[in-house]
């Protein structure tokens, strides 16, 4: 990263809009626009509320952790015949039981707060 570009949160997909939106992601979270469905662009106001939150990346996360015990984790998988990194990830529903089994596989929990932002 050079000292001219900043970091900045990535704000979700139209097609990931439509998808949270069906799943139940509240509309007045989106602090950052909709996209119209008309034309799949994003807007400061929805004008009605028929169009898909364009919420950030980290707000939907967060919603996912919250409202039905998910966890996306994104990981760079190196491409060495394309010279570049490729990003998958991974999404794992939180509960006791897989938390418990991931200890005893090797995986270290190296905080213990009850909030995923506070880590």
């Amino acid at each position: 990263m050079t000292d001219k570009e900043v970091i900045q949160e990535q704000l979700i997909s139209y097609k990931t809009a439509k998808q949270a939106s069906y799943a139940g992601f509240p509309k007045y979270l989106s602090t950052t626009g909709f996209y119209r469905k008309e034309d799949k662009k994003i807007y400061l106001d929805s004008g009605d509320y028929t169009h898909y939150p364009a919420c950030t990346q980290a707000l939907l996360q967060k919603w996912l952790r919250e409202e039905y015990g998910l966890f996306v984790e994104a990981y760079p998988e190196p491409s060495y015949v394309e010279g570049k990194i490729n990003w998958s990830y991974t999404i794992r529903k939180l509960t006791m039981k897989s938390m418990t089994d991931a200890m005893f596989n090797g995986t270290k929990w190296i905080s213990k707060n009850n909030s995923y932002e506070r880590l």
